[in-house]
């Protein structure tokens, strides 16, 4: 009876520690799941502590948009009068004589540049500055038939600017410098003509 009833404390004693433990494990795996959840929802999409050097490329996503718009008025009035009087004595065949003259002229002109650039470029790191922050510098040149595009793009970066697939914004640039340059028949086509920037100069 005793043998027995011991049997059947060994038996109880093995299944609960079986359920503790298996308890436990879930609880443990669910806890890691739970952290590792937390960290995937809370990492950013930019890089954190990812090390650069000089030399190391980034890709640069230029999207730009820019409108100028330049005015210019220009007036100017002028007259004169001149006028002499009538001659005496030997002098007398010198008549009454007044002139006057006068002239107007006004000017206005206006002129409207817009743009648009978006375009995917690899650049360099150049420099490192004490506080981590990167200057990058790019250049593409593109030639289609007998147009020519160039691009050239530098600024500095923030490492916590850059995505973790190495990418970053041109926005998101300081002392940005952007250079875009088309030579061919379309860049032709759009450079003023001698009299219209002949008119730019003088006025």
């Amino acid at each position: 009876m005793y043998r027995s009833a011991f049997k059947r404390f060994l038996i109880l004693s093995l299944v609960s520690f079986c359920v503790i433990g298996f308890a436990a494990a879930e609880l443990k795996a669910e806890s890691l799941w739970r952290e590792a959840e937390e960290e995937s929802a809370g990492q950013s999409i930019f890089s954190e502590t990812k090390g650069h050097k000089i030399g190391d490329i980034i890709t640069i996503l230029i999207i730009e948009n820019s409108t100028a718009v330049q005015k210019a008025t220009t007036q100017n009035k002028k007259s004169s009068t001149v006028g002499a009087k009538a001659g005496t004595g030997p002098l007398s065949f010198i008549p009454n004589i007044s002139s006057s003259t006068s002239g107007d002229f006004s000017g206005d002109g206006s002129t409207t540049r817009s743009g648009t650039i978006t375009a995917k470029i690899s650049a360099r790191v150049t420099k490192i500055y004490p506080n981590g922050n990167l200057a990058i510098e790019g250049k593409r040149s593109i030639r289609i038939n007998d147009e020519v595009q160039d691009i050239t793009i530098n600024g500095i970066a923030r490492t916590l600017d850059i995505t973790s697939d190495n990418t970053i914004l041109s926005t998101f640039l300081a002392d940005a410098q952007i250079k875009y340059k088309g030579n061919g028949v379309v860049g032709t086509v759009n450079r003023p003509g001698v009299i219209k920037r002949v008119s730019d100069w003088l006025f």
